[in-house]
C-alpha cells in the first residue's frame, strides 16, 4: 500500500507519498473524517450515514453512501484503502498514518520514559490547527475536547521534562501562554513556577504565584494547594541567594549538537545514583557530553526542586595531562584550588597520603559533583580514589568519563555510541535532520557557508561512523575542499583528518593520535586481537576471531580469547552485538583501518587475511547442507549475517588468483544465492572466478558454469544460448557426484534450451538417487516440466506423491514450492477452499525465507482465489500486501506488473472504470520501460500485455488491445510456457470477438484450454466471455470450441496467433 497519510489535528488532509491530495465536497471529507477517526476499525453504514448527513438523510442511504465510497476510493487512488463487510466500511490505513491516532500513540509512550522529549516534541508537530475543524456535528465536541485536553498535558509533560534537563528557557514562552488561558491551572501554574525558578526569575516566579492567588480567590473562593505554597517560599529564599554556587568550568564555545536526549538520561542517573560514568571510544565526545551536563547541573544548583543537589559546586578534574597513577588525589584538589606546597622534609609519598586525606576531609560534608574526566590510562587509581570518595563523603556525585569502566560498587554507565547517520534511503529533509549531518554542517558552516546536506556529506558522516571528532576534523577540511573531495579522500583518513584547533589537547588534534591514545593502552594479548580483528567486514564471532589470531590458531596457551574481547567491550575498541545466535563483536571502521595498517607494517595482514578467507569457505561449506533441510531458516539467517564478510573472503580469494578455493566458495554459494534470488551477485562472482587461469579445467567449473548460465537466463536475446546450455549440461553430468544437490541443474538447463526430449532420461535417473532431497527436487523439477506442458494429470500425480517427502525433509522451499503447485492444480480443478489452504500455507513459508518474487506470485494468486469467490475486499487486501513490498534489482519490474494486473482485475470485477484505466495507464508505463527479454524469458513480458489487452478492451480501445495482444504473443509463444501462452489466448479471444471473429474466439478459447490443461471453471472472465460468445454463436460455441481443444499443442499455439485471427475474420 501506498503511502497515504490523514491529518485531521487542523483541517482535512490526505498525502501520498508527500503528494498532497486533495478531497472535494464537504460529504466526501465528512466520510474521510469519521472513517479517519478509527482506522482499521469497521465503521457501521448508520454511523458513516449521520456522519455524513446529519441534517437530512437520503432516501436510500446505501445507495447513497455506496457511492459516497466509491468516489472516496478513486480519490485516494488506490481501492483497498476503503474496504466493505456485513460490519460495514473500514479505513485500512496504518493507525500510525493518522495524525490523531499517532500524537496520542506518542503521548502515551513518552508517559514514563526518560526519552520522553523527542516524542513530546514530535507529537506536538503534527497539529496544524483545531481538530476536526470541519466538523461542528455534536458527535465531534467528545473526541475534539479529549484531545485538546491531550495536549494541553503534552505540553505541560514537554515543559516539565525541560526543567528537569536544565533547560527551562526554552519552556517558558509555552508555560506562560498555557496558564495565560487557564489561570485556574494549578498544574500548570506549579511547572511555570518551577521553571522561572530554575531560569533564575524568582521575582517572576512570585509575580505569577501572586496572580495564581487572586484568580483562585476571586474565581472559586479557594487557596493554592500546599504544593504550591512550598514554591512560593523556595522562591522567597532564592530570592534572598545571589551568590551562584562554586566551579571551573570553562564556557562552550562551539554549540552542542546531537546529543539532547544523552543530556536528559544523564541527568536521571545522576539524580539517581551517585556515580556514572560515560564510555565510549576516543572522540566519542565524553568529554562534551559530560562538561553540558555539568554545566546545566551548575546552572541549577541550589534552586528549588534541582536534583541532584550539588550546591557546594561542580568541578571538572582533567586527568589526561596526570601520568602518575599517585597522583590522581593532587589533580582533584588542584581542580578544586587547594594546591598546597610541599616542605622540603616530606617525603612524595607522605605529600600522596596528605592529599587523599586532605581531599576527604574537604568533601566529607560537601555536595557537589566532580566531573573526573579521561580515566582509562589511571583507571586503577582513579577507581580507588571514586570508591573511597563516595564511601567517605555522601554528598559528593561524580560523572567519569573513559574508555573503559571503573569497575566499582554502586557504578551506572551510560555508553556513548557514535552519531546517528541517516539512513539507506534518508530523504535529504531527514538526512538534513540526522545528528551527525547537523554536527557537520554546524562546523563546516563555520569555516565554509558553501555546505549542505547533500549526498557527499551524508557518504561523510556514514564513513566516519557518525564519530563527532572524526566530523569535526572532516568539517575543518571543508574550509579548503568540498564534501564530495573530502569523501573521495577518506581512503586514507588518516592522512586527510589532521589540523585539529591549535587549543584542542594534542591526542585530539588528529584522527591518527585518537585512535593511538586508545591503542597504547592495551596489553600485547589486546593488541594482537584488536589489530587482527581488523580483516573483518561487518563484524565477527569469537571463533571466527579465533581462526584469524595467530595466537589461538596455533593452539598454543593463549588464555581465554573471551576474556580478551570483554576487556576491548569495556575499552570501547569492540562493540558487542547480543543476537537470537550468539554475541557478535563489531569495530568502527576508524578503528578497523588503523588496525589494518598496523597489521600490514610488518606483513601480517597477509596471512591474517588467508586466515580469514579459509574461515569463511569453511562457514559456507558447512552451512550449505543446512540449506536443504530443518535447519534452513537458521543457516540462512547465518549467511545473511556473515555476507558481506563471505564476499570478503571471495574477493581475497579471487585477487589471489586461488582459483580451486574461490570455486569451491561461489559452488556452496549456489543454493544460498538461489533462495535469496541473488542472480545479479551470483552471475558477478561466478563469472570473476571462471576468468582466473585454469578455472574452468577445475572439477567444479561446470557446475559455476551452469549457475552463471541461471542466473543471466533472462539477458538480452542470444541465438547461441540454446547451443551453451546444452554443452553446460553435457559437463556437469560427469562431476554430479560431486555436488549431487547441483546435479539438477543438468534438466534444468535442458528444459531452458528446450530441449525436454534430452531432460527427461536424466530426470527419471534423478528418481533413484540415494539422497532424498535431490529425488524430491528432482519432482518439483518434474512438475516444471508438467505445468509448463499443461499436463494437469501429471502435476496431480506429483504433488499427492512429494508433499509428504518434502515435509519429511523439513525444507520449507521444498514445501512452499510444492503447496504453490498444488494451489494452481487445486484453483484450475475448481477447489477454491484447497487451493486458498495450500496457498496460503505456502505464503507464510515463502515469507519466511524472505523469497520476494515467490511471496509476490503467490500474493497474486491468492488475490485471483478471492476474485474468483467474489470476495473484492479480500482480494484488495491481498493487493495491498503486494503494493507493499518493496522489492529491489529486476524484481521491481515483476512486482510492478503484477501488481497493475491485479489492480486492473479488482477494478474489473468490481465494474470500476475509473480504476481499470488507472491500471491500464501505469501498466502501459511499466511495459514501456521494459527492454527486450531473451526469447525464452518474456513470461513477464507476455502476462503483462495480456493484462493489458484485456484493460483495453473493458475501455473500448480495441485498437489498442489489440497491439498487446500482439505483443503478448510474440513473447509467449518463445517461453514454451503453456499456461502464459493460455492466459494469452484468453485475451485473444475476447479481442477476436471485439473484432467480430467470434467463431475464431470460440476456437481460440478451446485452444487455450488445450495448452492450460483444464477448463478453468472458476475463472470470471472466462465465464463472462463463454457466456457472451453462447449468446452470439449459439449451438456453433460448442463446436468451435472443441476445435480448439482438439488440436495438439504446436497447433493450439499456432491458432492464437492474431494474425491468424485476422485472416479468419477476412476469409468470414
Amino acid at each position: 500500500m501506498r503511502g497515504v497519510r490523514i491529518g485531521w489535528l487542523g483541517p482535512l488532509e490526505v498525502t501520498d507519498d508527500g503528494r498532497t491530495v486533495p478531497v472535494p465536497g464537504t460529504r466526501l471529507r465528512r466520510l474521510l473524517l469519521r472513517l479517519a477517526a478509527d482506522p482499521g476499525a469497521w465503521v457501521s453504514g448508520g454511523a458513516l450515514t449521520a456522519a455524513v448527513w446529519p441534517d437530512e438523510v437520503p432516501a436510500d442511504p446505501a445507495n447513497a453512501l455506496q457511492s459516497l465510497v466509491s468516489r472516496l476510493r478513486r480519490t485516494l487512488g488506490d481501492p483497498a484503502l476503503v474496504v466493505q463487510s456485513l460490519a460495514g466500511y473500514r479505513l485500512t490505513v496504518a493507525p500510525d498514518d493518522v495524525d490523531a491516532v499517532r500524537f496520542t500513540r506518542l503521548v502515551t509512550a513518552a508517559q514514563g520514559t526518560a526519552d520522553a522529549l523527542p516524542l513530546l516534541d514530535e507529537a506536538l508537530s503534527l497539529w496544524r490547527g483545531r481538530p476536526l475543524e470541519e466538523d461542528d456535528s455534536p458527535d465531534a465536541a467528545g473526541p475534539r475536547a479529549a484531545l485538546e485536553e491531550l495536549r494541553v498535558a503534552a505540553r505541560r509533560e514537554r515543559a516539565a521534562r525541560l526543567v528537569a534537563a536544565g533547560r527551562a528557557a526554552e519552556a517558558l514562552a509555552d508555560l506562560e501562554e498555557l496558564t495565560a488561558a487557564q489561570p485556574l491551572r494549578e498544574d500548570l501554574a506549579a511547572v511555570l513556577l518551577d521553571a522561572l525558578a530554575s531560569a533564575g526569575r524568582p521575582a517572576e516566579g512570585l509575580a505569577a504565584y501572586e496572580r495564581l492567588r487572586t484568580a483562585l480567590a476571586d474565581g472559586v473562593g479557594t487557596d493554592p494547594s500546599p504544593a504550591l505554597r512550598e514554591r512560593h517560599l523556595a522562591l522567597l529564599r532564592l530570592g534572598e541567594r545571589p551568590v551562584r554556587p562554586a566551579g571551573n568550568l570553562r564556557a562552550a564555545v562551539t554549540s552542542f549538537v546531537g546529543r539532547d536526549d544523552d543530556v536528559a538520561r544523564l541527568r536521571a542517573r545522576l539524580a539517581a545514583g551517585r556515580l556514572v560514568t560515560v564510555v565510549g571510544a576516543g572522540g566519542a565526545g565524553k568529554t562534551r557530553l559530560a562538561g553540558e551536563v555539568a554545566a546545566g547541573l551548575l546552572a541549577d544548583a541550589g534552586r528549588p526542586g534541582a536534583v541532584p543537589d550539588v550546591t557546594d559546586g561542580v568541578w571538572l578534574v582533567e586527568l589526561a595531562p596526570v601520568t602518575d597513577p599517585a597522583a590522581v588525589a593532587q589533580a582533584v584538589l588542584d581542580a578544586l584550588g587547594l594546591r598546597e606546597v610541599a616542605l622540603p622534609d616530606q617525603s612524595p609519598d607522605r605529600r600522596r597520603g596528605d592529599a587523599r586525606a586532605r581531599l576527604l576531609q574537604r568533601l566529607r560534608e560537601a555536595r557537589c559533583l566532580l566531573v573526573v574526566d579521561n580515566c582509562e590510562h589511571l583507571v586503577d587509581a582513579a577507581a580507588d580514589l571514586v570508591a573511597d570518595l563516595l564511601g567517605r563523603c555522601p554528598g559528593v556525585r561524580v560523572l567519569a568519563t573513559s574508555r573503559e569502566p571503573l569497575g566499582v560498587d554502586g557504578e551506572t554507565l551510560h555508553p556513548l555510541g557514535p552519531l546517528a547517520v541517516p539512513s539507506d534511503g534518508a530523504s535529504p529533509a531527514e538526512a538534513a535532520a540526522s545528528p551527525a549531518v547537523r554536527l557537520l554542517l554546524d562546523r563546516a558552516r563555520a569555516v565554509s557557508a558553501d555546505v549542505s546536506a547533500d549526498a557527499a556529506v551524508v557518504e561523510v558522516v556514514r564513513r566516519l561512523d557518525g564519530l563527532p571528532l572524526a566530523i569535526e576534523l572532516a568539517a575543518a577540511r571543508m574550509r579548503v575542499l568540498t564534501p564530495a573531495e573530502v569523501a573521495a579522500r577518506l581512503a586514507d583518513r588518516f592522512r586527510l583528518l589532521t589540523g585539529g584547533r591549535r587549543t584542542a589537547a594534542p591526542r585530539h588534534r588528529t584522527l591518527r593520535a585518537v585512535v593511538e591514545w586508545s591503542w597504547d593502552l592495551l596489553d600485547a594479548r589486546e593488541r594482537e586481537v584488536a589489530e587482527h580483528f581488523s580483516v573483518f567486514a561487518s563484524g565477527a564471532t569469537e571463533d571466527a576471531v579465533a581462526a584469524v589470531c595467530p595466537s589461538w590458531r596455533s593452539g598454543a596457551d593463549a588464555g581465554d580469547l573471551a576474556d580478551v574481547l570483554s576487556a576491548l567491550v569495556d575499552k570501547s575498541l569492540l562493540v558487542a552485538l547480543h543476537t537470537a545466535d550468539g554475541t557478535r563483536f563489531r569495530m568502527l571502521e576508524t578503528l578497523r583501518e588503523y588496525g589494518a595498517e598496523r597489521l600490514a607494517e610488518d606483513g601480517r595482514g597477509v596471512t591474517a587475511c588467508a586466515a580469514h578467507a579459509r574461515w569463511f569457505a569453511a562457514l559456507v561449506a558447512a552451512a550449505d547442507p543446512r540449506l536443504r533441510g530443518p535447519e534452513q531458516l537458521a543457516a540462512l539467517r547465518l549467511l545473511d549475517t556473515e555476507h558481506d564478510d563471505v564476499l570478503l573472503a571471495l574477493r581475497r580469494l579471487v585477487d589471489g588468483g586461488d582459483a580451486a578455493a574461490a570455486l569451491g566458495l561461489v559452488v556452496d554459494l549456489t543454493w544460498y544465492w538461489t533462495l535469496r534470488e541473488s542472480e545479479r551477485e551470483s552471475a558477478r562472482w561466478t563469472g570473476a572466478v571462471l576468468a582466473l587461469p585454469g578455472a574452468r579445467e577445475h572439477p567444479l567449473a561446470p557446475f559455476a558454469e551452469a549457475m552463471q548460465a541461471m542466473a543471466t537466463i533472462s539477458a538480452a536475446p542470444d541465438p547461441g544460448r540454446p547451443a551453451a546450455l546444452r554443452a553446460i549440461s553435457r559437463r556437469v553430468g560427469p562431476v554430479a557426484s560431486l555436488r549431487p544437490a547441483l546435479a539438477l541443474f543438468g534438466p534444468m538447463l535442458l528444459l531452458l534450451a528446450g530441449a525436454p526430449d534430452e531432460a527427461a532420461p536424466l530426470l527419471d535417473a534423478v528418481r533413484t538417487a540415494p539422497d532424498p532431497w535431490v529425488r524430491a527436487a528432482g519432482r518439483l523439477v518434474r512438475m516444471a516440466f508438467a505445468e509448463n506442458d499443461g499436463d494437469l494429470a501429471a502435476l496431480r500425480t506429483e504433488t499427492s506423491a512429494g508433499l509428504a517427502d518434502w515435509e519429511h525433509l523439513g525444507d520449507r522451499w521444498g514445501i512452499g514450492s510444492l503447496l504453490s503447485v498444488r494451489g494452481l492444480v487445486r484453483t484450475l480443478d475448481g477447489d477454491l477452499a484447497g487451493a486458498a489452504a495450500d496457498l496460503e500455507r505456502a505464503q507464510v513459508l515463502v515469507r519466511e525465507l524472505g523469497g520476494t518474487s515467490d511471496h509476490l506470485l503467490v500474493t497474486m494468486r491468492l488475490a485471483d482465489l478471492r476474485l474468483r469467490a467474489g470476495d473484492l475486499d479480500g482480494a484488495r487486501r491481498h493487493l495491498a500486501t503486494m503494493r507493499g513490498d518493496r522489492s529491489l534489482g529486476s524484481v521491481v519490474v515483476l512486482r510492478s506488473v503484477l501488481v497493475n494486473a491485479t489492480a486492473g482485475s479488482i477494478a474489473l470485477a468490481a465494474r470500476d472504470t475509473d480504476g481499470v484505466r488507472a491500471a491500464y495507464d501505469e501498466l502501459g508505463t511499466v511495459l514501456a520501460g521494459m527492454s527486450e527479454p531473451a526469447p525464452h524469458a518474456g513470461q513477464v513480458h507476455a502476462v503483462g500485455h495480456a493484462a493489458a489487452g484485456g484493460l483495453a478492451l473493458h475501455l473500448g480501445d480495441v485498437a489498442a488491445a489489440g497491439a498487446h495482444v500482439r505483443a503478448a504473443h510474440r513473447f509467449g509463444v518463445h517461453t514454451t510456457d503453456r499456461p502464459v501462452l493460455a492466459a494469452v489466448g484468453l485475451v485473444a479471444a475476447g479481442w477476436a470477438h471485439a473484432v467480430g471473429a467470434s467463431r475464431e474466439a470460440a476456437v481460440v478459447l478451446g485452444a487455450a484450454a488445450r495448452l492450460r490443461g483444464s477448463g478453468d471453471v472458476t475463472n470470471p472472465v472466462l465465464a463472462a466471455l463463454t457466456a457472451t460468445l453462447r449468446d452470439a454463436l449459439g449451438p456453433e460455441f460448442d463446436v468451435a470450441h472443441a476445435e480448439g481443444l482438439a488440436l495438439d499443442a504446436a497447433a493450439a499455439t499456432a491458432r492464437l496467433d492474431p494474425d491468424r485471427i485476422t485472416t479468419a475474420l477476412a476469409q468470414a
